[in-house]
């Protein structure tokens, strides 16, 4: 259940699949490829994005939640874990 003020714009898959599909997997972003949008595992998608070729990165954390979005589960962790983590994608 979400909080009454939680403003996320919510969208089904199938009500997304216009956008969905204006989006580069990350499983299929080329070295050098350019996008609006990147769709994926961070992690994946990173070393196929060139040195200070970013001008704006907006990521979506699992915010330390145990959370299951259509099937990629993440397990909320401890204190210092997070912290190792978080720092990890930002750097």
């Amino acid at each position: 259940m979400k909080s009454e003020r939680n403003k996320t714009i919510d969208f089904s898959i199938e009500q997304s699949k216009k956008y969905l599909d204006r989006c580069i997997s990350a499983d299929n972003l080329k070295k050098g490829q350019t996008s609006l949008t990147i769709l994926g595992d961070f992690y994946k998608a990173i070393s196929n994005i060139e040195d200070n070729s970013i001008d704006l990165l907006i990521v979506d954390p699992p915010y330390n939640l145990t959370k299951n979005f259509h099937g990629e589960v993440f397990r909320e962790q401890n204190y210092n874990e997070y912290a190792e983590y978080t720092k990890k994608w930002i750097e």
